[in-house]
């Protein structure tokens, strides 16, 4: 018997209307998952659970997203972030941290084989 926990994702976005959307993709993608709706809530929930994939928003009202991805990633180098984002005035330096990127606008199947690219499943 495996006694290996199926690999968590976090998702963060400050918007709810997202987090709702979000949630259902990912309960069809049969993707076990938690939602948080701010960086700073999303550090606190990275260091007291076990992710290996977090997605979020660049613009998350308080806190960049590159921000939050730095801050993780000086936490856990391990686990892999996608930077969801619409914002076209990223710089390359903006990008050092991020093991991958969703552009806006984007299709389910874009969403979900990029996390499930970063938790090394196949894709759908």
């Amino acid at each position: 018997m495996d006694d290996q926990k199926p690999p968590k994702l976090l998702v963060v976005d400050d918007e709810t209307l997202c987090i709702d959307l979000y949630r259902r993709i990912l309960e069809r993608a049969e993707l076990p998952s938690d939602f948080i709706e701010s960086g700073a809530d999303a550090i606190d929930a990275v260091k007291k659970g076990n992710y290996s994939v977090v997605t979020t928003n660049q613009k998350n009202g308080g806190m960049k997203g590159t921000d939050l991805v730095r801050e993780i990633k000086n936490y856990d180098p391990d686990i892999k972030v996608i930077l969801v984002t619409g914002d076209c005035s990223l710089g390359q330096d903006d990008y050092e941290y991020v093991d991958g990127v969703i552009r806006k606008p984007f299709t389910i199947s874009v969403y979900v084989n990029a996390i499930r690219k970063a938790l090394e499943l196949p894709p759908l």
